[in-house]
Parts: C-alpha cells; structure tokens; sequence
C-alpha cells in the first residue's frame, strides 16, 4: 500500500511538473525591477508584437519546453512586453530594440547586459540566458572592455558582429570608433568592413565610402555600390517627416552623387508630397523630376501623365503632362497611351484633340488587335461633353 501511494505522488509530482509554464509577471516596469532588486535575479524580457509570426512559435514550443520553464522560472523575473502598446512603446526606445523578437536581460537597475534577437529554440535560449547570467561575454561586458581600449582585432569583430545581429544600429559606433581608431586592416580590408557594417548615413563611415566610391566600384562594382547608397539614404527617407526635414534628405542626395541629387530629391518629393495631398507641390516636384529625366521610357512617361490627368486640375500643369504623354505615344503607340493623351486633352477643354487621339488610338489598337472598349467609352464621354456645349 505505502509503495503504491509513493507510486502515485510520483506520478503526481512529475505530471504537475510537466505541466509547469514559464511565468511572466504582468507588474509594471517600475514594480518587475523592484522584485528584480529584492530578488537578486536579473530581468527577462519576451519584447514581442502581435505580428510577429517567431515570436508566436516561441510562444508555442520554446517557452513550453520543460528545461526552459525550469530554468527561467528559478533564475528570473520573466516578462511579455508587446513593444507597440503600453509600456513597451517607451521601453523600445530606450533599449533600442528594432527587430523582433528581442530577447533582452536586464540588471535590477534597468540596465541592459545581453540580448538576442529572433527565434530561439530551447538549446539557443538556455545558451543565451547563461551568458547572460555569466556575465563576463554579455554585450555589455564586451563593451566594458572596448571601452577601456581593448582593440584585439578577434575581440572587436566578435563584438561588431554581435551588436550588428541586433539590427539597432548599435555596432556603429564601436566599428566608427575601431575603424578610424588604431587598427592594421590594409585598404582591401577597409573597404570589406566599411561595406558589411555601414547600415547608416549618419556615420564617418558613409562619408568614407563617399568620399572612396570609385574603389568602391571597383571592388564591389558601381551597381551594387550604388543601390547600397541608395538604399541607405532611403531608409532615411520617411513620408511622415516634416517638410522643413526635407533639406536634410537633399543634402544626403547631393553628398552621394551630386549628379543625380536633383532628380532623386524631386522623386521622393513626388511621393511625399502625393501622400500628403499637396496636388500643387507634387506637380511642381514631378515637374522638376522630368526635367532631370529625359531619358524617361514610355511606361514611366505614361503613368506619370495619367496620375496628372486624376490629380492635377491646373491647365497650366497638364500642359506638361501632355507632353509626357504625346511623347509616349511617339515611344510606344499603344491604345492606353492614346488614353492617356485622351483624357489629358478633354480635361484641358480641348475636345477636338481628345477626339483625334481616341480615333488614333482606336485604329492602333485594331491593328494590334487588341480591346477598344475603353477608348470606345471615352469617346462617347467626350462626344457627350462636346454636344453639352
């Protein structure tokens, strides 16, 4: 009897045990360092969206694990924190966090002394939560020792790269700091760093690829370097910036190629200015690009003049959308061309020459064989109109 009942306690202990969770206190961030300072453990946060299709998954299977709520449980102060509501939206600003998720521990004093970013499976998360408990490989650690001159060229590139998986920018100042600092990198190297770990245009860095692009060019080739620059400057770019901030992204233009400055400037402003709903200034600004892009091929000329034809009411204006669009007819003479040239003219209250140009385009399309409905329609909009007067 007393080995039976022994029997059941044990399967009794080990089913309540298996069905332990991972416990995450839902205490304000004030009150979770408090019990973190009463505690002597440091801080886990789960920094999370509702979007995040890993963090789900770690929701499902890593957190789940039995050595993980084992672990965690008796070590930390765990806690969930969605980074777009509440708390977080604070809590992400302060410690960076960019990407998600974000694996973060944090001393009772606020401090951040390791992180990770992305899926974590058991083995991944328990290796992560030791350093961090270590204390002497956290980032914070290794950041200690840069910051008291320790340049081994094995330890900063083990520092760089793991600041740089954190996709925070967080790497940049200890790669500016190193790179302009002492090291025995020869120009090959130089360039190979400067390409793999400038994620920013606000850096020494950029303006050393700037002022190096043609070596650039050479190494990496002027396509890639080029989108790289582009690339970089658009994640400038924001379409909820204030005008006033526009000059900033005008200067970044002019530094990497003051050749094509105006013209990158005034096609972002097209698309600034069109999500703003300034009619005005986005004409102005698609004029402007225009004149910097005579190379423009008949799709691009095309689309232009039809988004001119649905915003713009100027006449002045859609004289040069008329332009754009008889010059992609000349460029390509299709039916939707014709359309466009069309509706631009009836628009202008020049009847005659919509007319003449559906008939075109009605004629050019049969040829091609291919459908006039639209024209067909348009032309009796416009005969309609013409009629009214």
């Amino acid at each position: 009897m007393k080995s039976f009942l022994s029997l059941m306690c044990i399967l009794i202990s080990t089913c309540a045990f298996s069905q332990e969770k991972l416990e995450f206190t839902n205490a304000s961030w004030s009150d979770i360092l408090s019990i973190a300072k009463s505690t002597n453990k440091l801080v886990f946060v789960d920094a999370y969206t509702t979007w995040c299709a890993p963090c789900k998954q770690m929701d499902k299977v890593t957190f789940k694990e039995e050595e993980v709520t084992q672990f965690f449980n008796a070590n930390f102060v765990n806690v969930k924190i969605d980074m777009e509501k509440g708390e977080g939206i604070e809590l992400s600003g302060k410690y960076g966090i960019a990407a998600f998720p974000t694996l973060l521990f944090v001393d009772p004093s606020g401090k951040a002394i390791h992180r990770g970013l992305g899926f974590h499976d058991a083995k991944q998360l328990l290796a992560l939560a030791q350093i961090a408990m270590n204390g002497s490989e956290t980032l914070s650690a290794m950041q200690a020792k840069f910051d008291k001159g320790n340049r081994d060229p094995e330890f900063v590139s083990t520092l760089i790269d793991k600041s740089f998986e954190m996709q925070n920018g967080a790497h940049l100042p200890i790669a500016e700091a190193y790179f302009f600092g002492e090291n025995k990198m020869n120009e090959e190297e130089k360039m190979d760093f400067v390409y793999s770990y400038l994620t920013d245009t606000d850096t020494k860095l950029f303006d050393y690829l700037i002022k190096n692009k043609t070596k650039f060019f050479e190494r990496f080739g002027k396509e890639q370097v080029e989108s790289k620059i582009s690339d970089l400057i658009y994640l400038e770019s924001n379409l909820e910036m204030k005008p006033e901030e526009l000059s900033k992204l005008d200067a970044l233009f002019k530094k990497a190629n003051p050749k094509t400055a105006k013209k990158e400037s005034a096609n972002f402003r097209m698309a600034y200015f069109r999500q703003k709903g300034d009619r005005l200034n986005f004409a102005k600004s698609a004029k402007t690009y225009m004149k910097f892009n005579k190379g423009a091929k008949a799709p691009e000329l095309n689309d232009l003049a039809w988004t001119f034809y649905q915003v713009v009411e100027d006449k002045k204006l859609l004289k040069s959308a008329i332009k754009w669009a008889k010059k992609s007819v000349a460029l390509a003479p299709k039916g939707y061309a014709y359309e466009t040239l069309a509706s631009l003219y009836n628009k202008s209250g020049d009847q005659t020459k919509a007319i003449q140009s559906i008939n075109t385009g009605i004629a050019q399309s049969q040829a091609l064989n291919e459908d006039t409905t639209s024209l067909e329609e348009l032309l009796t909009i416009v005969q309609a109109s013409t009629q009214e007067k």
